[in-house]
C-alpha cells in the first residue's frame, strides 16, 4: 500500500505515526504543520476507530486531509464491528473524499457525508493489458489467511471456516490435475497455507509469500482461478484480469468487488453448503470462459485506474492552491500518508 501512496504526488511521502507519537515528536518540532503539508487516508480499510487518531491531529494542525481509496467499516478478522463517530467533523471539509467501493460511500452517507467511488489504490498497478490467458498451465492460485491475534475466538473460528471452504473448492481441481499454487499475503498465512496443502494431499508443495507487487503479479499472472480470503490478494489479482472466488469474511470483502461490478464473486461463508455449491459454480464459470472473465475483470480494474489517477490529480491541484495560499511551498513539506 505504501508503494501505492508513494504515486500521488510528487513531493516527499512519509507515514504518519499514532498520534500519541506525532504530538511527541511535534513538541521537538518534527511534526505538525511545520513537517506535513497534507495528510492522505488510505490503504486497507481505515475509516473506523482505530485509525481517526492521526486526521484528529490533522485538524488540530489545520493541514489539509484527503482519502484515496481507503475503505469504511472493520479492518480485518480481528475486528468485528467498527464505528464511525468523530468522522463526520474530520471529513465533511476534506479536500477530497475517495473511497474503495459503494459500500463505503452508502456507509459515509449515514453520517451525513458524500463520497466517491474512486477503486483500491492497488489498481494502480493494473497492467496496460491482461495478462494472457494460462489456461494450458493449469494452475489455480489459492491464499488463506489466519489472523493476527490467534487468542481472538471469534477470529480463529472464521479463518478456520474459511480454509475449510476452500478446501471444498480446490479439492476437485487438485483431483482433476489442476495445480494448485499457494500464496500467504502474511507472515502468519505461512501455517494456513500449509495446513491447506496438507489437507489436499500436496505437503511438498512450497507456499509463496511475494515480497512486493511485482513478485505476486509474476507469480499469478500464469494461473487461470484464484480463490482467496485475503482481500489484497484478489485486489493485485486483478491487476492481472485475474478472476477471483473470494470469502466474503468482512463488508470490505463486498465493496471491493461491487466496485468491480463482480459482487457475485464474493461468497458468504456463513451458509457452508451454499457457499461450497456457489464458489464451484463461478470457478466452473471462469474456467469454461477463461478469455471473457479475464477481459472483464481487467477492464472493470483499468477504469477504476484511471479514475482513481484523475481523481488523484484533482486533489493535487485543489491542495497545489491551498499550498500556494498558506507559503507552504518554499518550505517544501512532507505529503503524509496513513496507508
Amino acid at each position: 500500500m505504501f508503494a501505492a501512496a508513494r504515486q500521488i504526488d510528487g513531493r516527499m511521502i512519509s507515514s504518519v505515526h499514532p498520534a500519541s507519537v506525532e504530538r511527541q515528536i511535534g513538541r521537538m518540532g518534527l511534526s505538525g504543520s511545520r513537517v506535513f503539508s497534507s495528510i492522505w487516508l488510505g490503504g486497507g480499510t481505515l475509516i473506523n476507530e482505530r485509525f481517526i487518531g492521526p486526521l484528529q491531529l490533522a485538524r488540530e494542525w489545520n493541514v489539509p486531509v484527503a482519502t484515496f481509496g481507503t475503505g469504511v467499516g472493520s479492518s480485518g478478522l480481528e475486528q468485528q464491528g467498527f464505528d464511525l463517530n468523530g468522522w463526520a467533523d474530520i471529513l465533511c471539509n476534506a479536500v477530497g473524499v475517495g473511497v474503495r467501493g459503494p459500500l463505503s460511500v452508502a456507509r459515509l452517507r449515514t453520517i451525513g457525508l458524500q463520497a466517491e467511488v474512486v477503486g483500491d489504490p492497488a489498481l494502480l498497478f493494473t497492467l496496460e493489458r491482461p495478462s494472457a490467458d494460462p489456461s494450458r498451465t493449469r494452475r489455480i492460485a489459492v491464499n488463506v489467511a489466519a489472523p493476527v491475534a490467534a487468542s481472538q475466538t471469534s477470529a480463529r473460528d472464521q479463518a478456520q471456516a474459511a480454509e475449510a471452504l476452500l478446501l471444498e473448492w480446490a479439492s476437485p481441481w487438485t483431483k482433476a490435475g489442476w495445480q494448485i499454487v499457494p500464496i500467504a499475503m502474511t507472515p502468519e498465512d505461512v501455517a494456513a497455507c500449509r495446513s491447506l496443502m496438507r489437507q489436499l494431499d500436496a505437503p511438498d508443495v512450497p507456499v509463496h509469500q511475494p515480497r512486493d507487487v511485482a513478485a505476486f503479479q509474476r507469480l499469478v499472472s500464469n494461473c487461470s482461478l484464484m480463490f482467496a480470503v485475503r482481500l489484497h490478494a484478489v485486489v493485485l489479482a486483478s491487476t492481472l484480469g485475474v478472476p477471483a472466488v473470494l470469502v466474503g469474511y468482512r463488508g470490505k470483502c463486498q465493496d471491493f468487488m461491487q466496485s468491480l461490478d463482480r459482487d457475485e464473486w464474493v461468497i458468504n461463508p456463513a451458509d457452508q453448503a451454499r457457499a461450497v455449491e456457489r464458489g464451484q459454480m463461478l470457478a466452473d464459470q471462469a474456467l469454461a470462459s477463461p478469455t471473457e472473465h479475464r477481459e472483464a475483470v481487467w477492464s472493470a480494474a483499468r477504469k477504476l485506474q484511471e479514475t482513481f489517477a484523475a481523481y488523484v490529480q484533482r486533489v493535487r491541484f485543489m491542495l497545489s492552491n491551498t499550498d500556494d495560499m498558506l507559503g507552504k511551498r518554499k518550505q517544501d513539506p512532507c505529503v503524509g500518508a496513513n496507508a
